[in-house]
């Protein structure tokens, strides 16, 4: 099952590569991976078979070819590079043509097995996937959040409707409503039910028009970073979200290599470094934007649509 779509953390001095997010399915024994600048798709997809070739051609440090759990040893060592885990990294180059991006990974092995290192080779598909595979989806789970909140409303105005009737019980027996509601006791007001209801959390009958979902969900992913409701899976603010460059992709630099020191099979750079700075710099939270350059077409998401409608507005191996 396909994860959802999360920032792509690559190298710090990568400065003129737009932002990226990567969604992808590498739980065996074939996998698929996708990359996205909101405005192109690039995609790899790799049977069994293939997986197989590309560790024999890239000579990897585990063999998945051993079994079935060593494929998936070496996929799960990928994901880690994805995730962008302590002894990782992650580069991205131009691959064999200019419609071609290759995404390469580097995981530390324990000694005295050498680093694994994997070649992604993603194509940029058609315009139409970026409809498929990015805008459906997120108008499909935006749709869905408006059924919840109209279902949701629902819910309250039935329960509203109960508290009422328990109310209207307490108002004719003529007891107190300090002994219903601890919460009373010592108030300085006639205990009237309007004064109850104002006293009492959830006692008022819900107000779907002066509950601000918009503006508070707003609010609350400023606050807190978007890290929980983020569409797109990460921290983001909707400021940093531009529109790529066209064809950003062909100033990349077409060597997939990394930096190894040989002699002692450690990974070189800072990883830990590149991920902090990519995490501060692009604090981005991609909950609320979804541009398409191509349709023009400028879609403004948010967690909860307007309260009353549920309708959507626009083992390992050594070497050798």
């Amino acid at each position: 099952m396909m994860n959802s779509w999360t920032k792509l953390q690559l190298p710090a001095n990568t400065s003129t590569i737009p932002s990226l997010y990567v969604k992808y399915d590498l739980t065996g024994p074939s996998y698929k991976i996708l990359i996205t600048d909101l405005t192109n798709i690039w995609a790899e997809s790799l049977a069994r078979t293939q997986i197989l070739q590309r560790a024999f051609k890239l000579s990897t440090s585990i063999d998945p070819s051993d079994d079935k759990e060593q494929l998936n040893v070496l996929l799960q060592k990928v994901q880690d590079a994805l995730h962008c885990k302590k002894g990782t990294q992650t580069k991205l180059s131009l691959g064999s043509n200019p419609e071609e991006l290759q995404l390469g990974t580097l995981t530390s092995l324990p000694a005295p097995f050498e680093p694994l290192e994997w070649h992604f080779n993603l194509l940029r598909l058609p315009h139409g996937a970026l409809i498929e595979e990015l805008l459906l989806p997120l108008l499909q789970d935006h749709a869905g959040l408006a059924a919840d909140a109209k279902a949701l409303t629902t819910a309250l105005e039935e329960k509203d409707h109960v508290i009422s009737r328990l109310l209207d019980k307490i108002e004719s027996s003529g007891l107190n409503m300090a002994e219903v509601f601890p919460s009373l006791r010592g108030a300085r007001k006639t205990l009237t039910r309007s004064v109850a209801e104002s006293l009492v959390p959830g006692l008022a009958a819900f107000d779907a028009k002066k509950f601000a979902w918009k503006g508070e969900t707003a609010q609350q992913l400023s606050d807190e970073g978007a890290e929980s409701f983020g569409l797109l899976g990460s921290k983001s603010s909707t400021s940093r979200l531009k529109v790529a460059d066209d064809s950003w992709w062909n100033k990349l630099d077409t060597s997939p290599g990394f930096d190894i020191d040989e002699s002692s099979g450690k990974i070189n750079g800072q990883q830990d470094k590149r991920a902090s700075q990519n995490r501060s710099q692009d604090s981005e939270g991609a909950f609320e934007v979804c541009h398409s350059l191509n349709t023009g077409l400028f879609i403004y998401l948010t967690k909860i649509d307007e309260i009353t409608t549920s309708s959507i507005e626009e083992s390992p191996r050594r070497r050798g």
